[in-house]
């Protein structure tokens, strides 16, 4: 998948497969997202069993630290936040950090 709006795509699939799978068992989504004053995002918090799962999307196949650097803001603010992951172009699973995986985007 390239051009331009090949990440948005990424992020729409994604989304997408996360509600299905909720929904196929018959279950209501707590999914949100965050976007602070100087720009930090994350693509996706997952509400279950009252923790956060941080997870961000990226259409490269090898995810950097910097693409979870807003992991730890939102943790910071207070919020009861578990294991992350980056959901993303690689080709197997992977961790990243002690606290967050990388997920092939091709296995959701």
């Amino acid at each position: 998948m390239n051009g331009a709006m090949a990440g948005a795509m990424l992020e729409t699939f994604v989304v997408g497969e996360l509600l299905k799978r909720y929904w196929n068992r018959g279950k209501e989504p707590r999914l949100y997202f965050y976007r602070d004053r100087v720009g930090a995002e994350i693509d996706i918090l997952v509400e279950r069993n009252g923790l956060l799962e941080p997870v961000e999307i990226k259409r490269n196949t090898n995810p950097a630290l910097s693409d979870v650097k807003a992991f730890k803001k939102v943790a910071d603010l207070g919020f009861p936040i578990s294991h992350g992951a980056v959901i993303c172009s690689a080709e197997t699973a992977l961790p990243l950090t002690g606290d967050v995986s990388v997920i092939p985007a091709g296995s959701i």
